[in-house]
């Protein structure tokens, strides 16, 4: 054991390199993203509303409340949520008719801030590739409008957000280890997903050196919070469903269909698995002496084997009745930038003359997913709107 932690290669992504080089494309990308992203789901920037729980939790109880810490840690579910607590109590300090375009503008950012960081890690190098990343992973794999307008949210997306700061390369400077070090707390104590961090930063120790402490103290902070989780109903830890034959299906089919195949076919069997070894299986043969690459997607198949977890090993999966896309959604990131890694890396595996035109194949290829996978499912980008939560609040205002 102490051979092979001896010969783990140094976490290393040349981020500073890659940024100098890459700097207008990855602004040119998340600009397109931004606007594609408007361009679909245009009313519901127009109209924001307060969805799924936004009414009845935290705009409620936060428009007129006094501030007091207490409110910041509310449980309700079993479990803490940091920073939309935070965040509502602090809206609910501003005029009360902008409260909802302020719920809009901080889950937007966040979730454009979230899909533009995994952009700049490095991890994809080819250009071509760099300009439909923030697409592919903003608009198929952050998979719903709720992400773009909702706090309640936020606490899938953060989950995102603690594995980018994960996998940030390590930094030198004092300040900027401090700021990652606080950082990590609040984005693992903003929802019970954040227990993902677990496997992820113990797969990153034990396959690289650069993080080690930082990976600890996520460890820490992760346990440390799963352990504060109690009290509601369906929060309970039920280890015994790993033994159940019921919840292996229902594991097993939404790791295939879900994730795999994206909810683009059918019923999932072991046909569909020996497909998806049979492509990856020689891709990653190619590219076996690319060691952090390698290591890094063995890491995000950890994340994409175990994200079922939160839900399936816990009786709360009782009370939904079913796996939800938001429940699928830390895999399917995952998976994107798995395929991502690995196309990058076999095109840069050709001949140099034959890179260009098979990046562009590979852009026309994935710009056709983004396309169906939207034309497929239209409730991703456009649901309910509410056009007269600005009458409503206006009402309030005045009374």
């Amino acid at each position: 054991m102490q051979q092979l932690l001896d010969k783990r290669p140094l976490y290393t992504l040349e981020h500073k390199v890659f940024i100098e080089e890459n700097s207008r494309l990855l602004w040119l990308a998340a600009l397109l993203f931004v606007v594609s992203l408007l361009c679909r789901s245009w009313e519901h920037f127009f109209y924001p509303g307060f969805y799924v729980e936004d009414a009845s939790y935290y705009f409620r109880i936060n428009y007129d409340a006094p501030s007091k810490w207490e409110h910041i840690f509310r449980n309700p579910n079993g479990y803490y949520n940091i920073f939309n607590n935070f965040t509502a109590q602090l809206i609910g300090k501003i005029d009360i008719r902008y409260q909802a375009y302020a719920y809009l503008i901080v889950a937007t950012s966040t979730c454009i801030a979230t899909i533009v960081m995994f952009s700049r890690l490095g991890l994809v190098k080819n250009r071509f590739l760099l300009l439909v990343t923030p697409l592919v992973l903003g608009l198929s794999g952050l998979n719903h409008i709720n992400y773009y307008t909702t706090l309640t949210f936020q606490m899938y997306l953060l989950v995102i957000a603690l594995l980018v700061v994960l996998l940030w390369e390590p930094e030198k400077k004092i300040g900027k280890n401090l700021f990652i070090i606080l950082l990590i707390p609040l984005l693992v104590w903003s929802g019970p997903y954040s227990v993902l961090a677990v496997p992820f930063a113990l797969g990153f120790l034990v396959l690289f050196r650069g993080k080690s402490l930082i990976m600890i103290w996520a460890v820490v902070v992760t346990v440390v919070y799963a352990l504060s989780t109690s009290g509601s109903v369906g929060s309970g830890i039920n280890l015994g469903h790993l033994f159940s034959a019921t919840f292996q299906r229902i594991w097993f089919e939404t790791v295939v269909i879900d994730v795999f195949f994206m909810g683009f076919r059918g019923g999932a069997n072991i046909e569909k698995v020996l497909l998806i070894a049979a492509v990856i299986g020689p891709a990653l043969y190619l590219i076996r002496k690319d060691t952090v690459q390698l290591r890094i997607l063995l890491l995000l198949m950890v994340v994409i084997i175990v994200t079922p977890a939160p839900l399936l090993l816990t009786s709360k999966y009782m009370l939904y009745g079913d796996v939800f896309p938001c429940h699928v959604l830390t895999a399917q990131i995952a998976w994107i930038v798995f395929i991502l890694i690995l196309l990058d890396r076999l095109i840069d595996k050709l001949n140099e003359s034959y890179r260009p035109a098979a990046s562009i194949v590979v852009m026309v290829i994935i710009i056709l997913f983004i396309v169906t996978d939207n034309l497929k499912n239209p409730r991703k980008g456009n649901h309910v709107i509410l056009y007269n939560t600005r009458e409503f609040l206006q009402v309030i205002k005045k009374y």
